[in-house]
This record gives C-alpha cells, structure tokens and sequence, in this order.
C-alpha cells in the first residue's frame, strides 16, 4: 500500500493502480488498499470514480471515508450529497470539524474558524484541528490569528529549523500569507524563499496538488504569470478537488473551500476563470456519477 502511494505521489498513478491491483487479488478485502486507490484516484481528478470507491469503504472507514466523500461532492458541485456525509463521525474532533464544515458550505467562514476554536480550546491536544482553524481565520480576514495558531502549532517550521517538506508546505504556504496579512513581509519573504527551494527541489512531490501550492507561492510572491502556468499545469494533471485539499496519508483534514483562498486575492480574474474550468469538469463526472447510481 505505501509503495502504490509513493508511485502515485511520484506522478506514476498507472503504476501505483497497478501494485494495488496485485494486492487486491490476493486479498480483495485489503481496505488499505481500496483506501489508498481511493485517495490517489481523487488525487488525480477522478472524482466520480474516488467516490464509488469510498462509498465502499464509509462504514468501514468511517470519519476519514465520509470527510473525503463530503469534499469530493462539494467539489463535484453536489451539495446535496455532500450533505449526507457531513456528519463526520463521534469523535472529539470530528464534531467541530463537522459543524465547521457545514457553515463553511453556506460561506459562513468567520462562524466555521469560531467553531474550530471553540473545539480547539476543549479538546486536548488539538493538534487536529490547528491548521483547518488557521486555514479558515486567514479566509474570514484574521492574518494574525492564523500567523499565531501556525508558528504554536509549528514552532520549528516557523523559525526555520524545520524544513518545507511534503508534510507542511500547505501549512507553510498558509503561514506565508498570514505573515503577509499581518504585516510581516520580511518574515514572510524568509519563508517563501524555503517553500520555493522545496518545490523546486528534487524531493517536491509530483501529486497534481503540489502544482496547485507551487501557484499559490507564486501568487504570494506577486509573479502572476507563473501563477497562471502552475494552475495550468494543475488543471493539465488532473487537479480537480476545490475543497478540503490536504495531504494524505498525513492528512491535514482541511474543509475549506479554494475558491476563497486569499493567496489568489490579486489574482482574482485568472483564478476564477480556472476555478470555472475545474466546476465545467466537474459537473461532467457528476453526470457520469448521477448515471451510475441510476
């Protein structure tokens, strides 16, 4: 299961299907596996196809099933059937996550980041819930409420000990444009520096995603026309999910919508025209969904 997702994260998703598939055989009830085809195919822009899958797995899965399912929906433009799975599970922190969620859908952001905190400030430790409140403070406008949940959350990345990886250059990003909005260019600059130095490097993952925050950087960095490229490149590679992006296996649990993401807030023009592309893709895998289930 862990080589299939290096394949995929090294843009060799053929492959990656592939390894499962051999898994799969021997052992069809790997959930593992399903989850790891799951996940790459959402990946790569396979809505229809992810959400087949996870439907599969929901009550086996659980939380994690049912909160990529509501994110693969909202990005099919189903708000119906995201509904059915916004109730995240039982769990401390999938409460809070749900309940944001939900006012996130109705663009009630400042009231989902309240949410968030409110679970942040009951549940121990947090952790789970830092970076989707921080995402969603920089969405509703309080930079610096963000800078402060992200440089607690992550002290080593925020002083440069820690290098942008993989693991945090979403987290990291999202620091660059709380420090921006706080009025700390400098530092932002600092660390924009380090995210470009990763993605640029040999180590950056080939996921379509990391196009996709290779644009946000440079939309931060004010370089619109790269900006534009790297969202083309996104889309080109099968970018495809416009809510809740995160990691996986080492999932961020994001909900937020990209559609508001303030990287692209002097970009808007070109950002909406791409977003427009992603929801004409998307309405196309919804027919195709709609047609299965018929």
């Amino acid at each position: 299961v862990m080589v299939a997702m290096l394949l995929g994260a090294r843009g060799q998703l053929s492959a990656g299907e592939e390894r499962c598939g051999g898994l799969l055989e021997r052992s069809p009830d790997a959930l593992g596996c399903r989850m790891a085809l799951a996940t790459l195919h959402a990946s790569y822009g396979r809505l229809a196809t992810a959400a087949s899958e996870l439907r599969a797995l929901e009550k086996s899965i659980g939380g994690a099933a049912r909160i990529e399912l509501w994110a693969i929906h909202m990005s099919l433009g189903d708000r119906g059937g995201a509904e059915r799975w916004l109730d995240f599970g039982k769990l401390a922190f999938e409460k809070p996550l749900s309940e944001a969620a939900r006012l996130s859908m109705q663009g009630r952001h400042a009231e989902a980041y309240a949410a968030l905190e409110r679970g942040r400030a009951t549940i121990a430790p947090s952790l789970l819930l830092d970076l989707p409140a921080a995402k969603l403070a920089l969405i509703a406008g309080a930079p610096e409420a963000a800078r402060t949940i992200l440089e607690r959350r992550l002290p080593d990345l925020a002083s440069g000990v820690e290098p942008v990886s993989a693991r945090n250059v979403i987290a990291a990003i999202d620091l660059v444009a709380a420090r921006m909005g706080a009025g700390r260019t400098e530092e932002a600059q600092r660390l924009l520096a380090r995210v470009f130095a990763y993605l640029d490097g040999p180590a950056a993952l080939r996921l379509p995603m990391f196009a996709f925050q290779r644009a946000r950087a440079h939309a931060l960095a004010g370089e619109a026309e790269l900006a534009r490229r790297a969202l083309d490149r996104a889309y080109d590679e099968g970018f495809r999910v416009s809510w809740a992006v995160d990691l996986r296996p080492q999932s961020s649990l994001y909900i937020d919508p990209i559609e508001a993401d303030p990287a692209f807030a002097n970009l808007r023009g070109a950002y909406d025209a791409w977003l427009a592309r992603i929801a004409s893709d998307a309405a196309r895998q919804r027919k195709r969904l709609d047609a299965a289930d018929s």
